[in-house]
């Protein structure tokens, strides 16, 4: 085994490369991309996902940097790196006046995971729907996302994670989605897709990972691991996520988080250096559900962490 490091540089500019933990053991490597806990980004594997199509509908999945298919409503973007080469699942339709137009359905379905040590899990993966459109007077009937695990060796059937994901929708945007999942058998994840009118419509899942625990409240994030379920709004401005001194970046903003209390933890921050007065960054949640109370944190800046509490009921 040979580790070749090379400079080339027309400056005198120094840098450094380092290795460590080298380890050769007999046998193939571990598939690890096929650990449930494992983030499923879908841009160079498919995380030995398959399809199973009942119609002629059927899930497809765009690879890293792969053409766009006949479809011409697919996400201009994927979820994970936010560019058109990224990846991602997707099932739709086309625009058809002459027949067609009937229900369709199609299962997208994970490898078989063994059965964990703690049955306590929580499903996090976001979707992606375009089914509001319309093709001259025709609508999309239906368009509608589930998920839920299989238990195949087992008589106990499977358990029901998402109810359809139709009418809170942001269509034509990814959307966060967790769910809480009690393991105690071997399974494996599914996703159900459905789809009827004679107008184009789609569904696409990305960046799918099975997390142990418990799943955090609705709106609860910490902005350790990503942004959860917080979106950027309508702004000029997008909030950013940060960890450590915001002044390396030379932006206005906090040395440490509030999490940890230290430069490794992680925060969002819109800082106002070189903007215009009035300039705006919008950060939005989810949805919530209705007639529950919600209590809402806001930590303010500049000089130091302060915390203040609003609590209102929807």
């Amino acid at each position: 085994v040979v580790f070749t490091a090379k400079h080339q540089s027309a400056t005198k500019v120094r840098g450094d490369i380092a290795l460590d933990d080298i380890e050769l053991t007999p046998g193939k490597c571990s598939d690890s991309k096929r650990e449930a806990a494992q983030l499923c980004s879908f841009d160079d594997y498919d995380c030995g996902y398959t399809s199973t199509r009942r119609t002629s509908l059927n899930w497809e999945w765009k690879s890293f940097n792969g053409d766009p298919d006949y479809l011409q409503n697919q996400p201009k973007v994927d979820h994970t790196l936010g560019t058109s080469t990224g990846g991602y699942w997707y099932a739709g339709t086309t625009n058809t006046a002459l027949g067609g137009g009937s229900f369709q359905s199609a299962y997208l379905t994970s490898p078989l995971y063994k059965v964990p040590s703690d049955p306590h899990h929580c499903v996090h993966f976001y979707y992606y729907m375009d089914g509001d459109g319309e093709y001259f007077f025709w609508k999309v009937k239906e368009a509608y996302l589930q998920a839920h695990l299989n238990f195949p060796n087992s008589k106990n059937g499977g358990q029901w994670l998402t109810t359809k994901a139709k009418n809170m929708t942001n269509h034509r945007q990814w959307t966060y989605v967790e769910a809480k999942a009690n393991i105690s058998e071997d399974y494996q994840l599914q996703f159900t897709v459905g789809l009827e009118g004679k107008a184009a419509a789609l569904i696409a899942i990305d960046d799918v990972k099975i997390v142990q625990g418990n799943c955090p409240e609705s709106g609860d994030c910490d902005f350790e691991e990503d942004t959860c379920s917080w979106t950027d709004g309508e702004a000029e401005y997008s909030w950013l996520r940060r960890a450590g001194d915001s002044r390396t970046n030379k932006e206005i903003g906090p040395a440490t988080d509030k999490t940890k209390g230290t430069g490794k933890g992680n925060y969002v921050v819109f800082s106002t250096k070189n903007k215009n007065a009035g300039s705006q960054a919008v950060l939005q949640s989810g949805f919530f559900c209705t007639r529950r109370r919600l209590k809402v944190s806001q930590f303010l800046l500049p000089d130091e962490w302060r915390r203040s509490r609003n609590t209102q009921d929807n």
